[in-house]
């Protein structure tokens, strides 16, 4: 027998699965566009826990990309967030099919190493492009902007540095949590994974 798998739109599809047993997996397929400069995941966790893994090319399964590390888990207590960006010097993604399983931990569980008994409810968002806010041009005047976000969840900012500028200096102010920063010059995105 075949795995049924769901097709999601690359922007602003969602699907909500109300009972999906501990253990089970549900599987769903993203293609990703041509020139698209990123792909953005959200797994939102309405009961229970919920594992997220993303494959290229191949429905995720316990074996499938996991020795080659081209299969990506996402797995935390509560919500889970995944951002696809493009590899340096790409300013673009490569275009085609992505296979999304999310996996039960079962209800009440909050130990990511142990699955919990019953079932678990989600909601499921392929939402398209990573947006980018343009925070202007660096002077004397300060850029600014507040926000707070999921753990797991990236934003992406942007400004423009003239060319007499001789130093700059940017800073998170007042975090909570353990939020991180990469920067990067030029048009191609950071790797928040890495030291690009």
């Amino acid at each position: 027998n075949s795995i049924p798998v769901v097709d999601l739109p690359f922007a602003g599809g969602g699907i909500t699965n109300l009972n999906l047993p501990a253990r089970e997996a549900a599987y769903y397929r993203v293609v990703v566009p041509p020139n698209a400069t990123s792909w953005r995941v959200k797994l939102t966790a309405l009961t229970g826990e919920s594992m997220l893994a993303l494959l290229t090319n191949g429905v995720p399964s316990v074996l499938s990309g996991k020795a080659s590390n081209a299969r990506k888990d996402v797995q935390k207590s509560g919500d889970e967030h995944f951002v696809m960006l493009p590899v340096a010097p790409q300013l673009t993604l490569n275009p085609g099919t992505n296979y999304l399983a999310v996996v039960s931990e079962g209800d009440g569980n909050t130990n990511t190493t142990r699955v919990g008994a019953g079932s678990s409810s989600y909601r499921i968002e392929s939402r398209g492009e990573l947006p980018v806010l343009d925070l202007g041009l660096a002077g004397t005047t300060n850029l600014t902007f507040s926000a707070s976000q999921e753990g797991g969840e990236v934003r992406a900012y942007q400004f423009t540095v003239p060319p007499d500028m001789t130093s700059l200096e940017v800073q998170l102010q007042n975090p909570t949590g353990n939020p991180a920063m990469v920067l990067r010059v030029g048009g191609a995105f950071p790797n928040p994974g890495g030291a690009s």
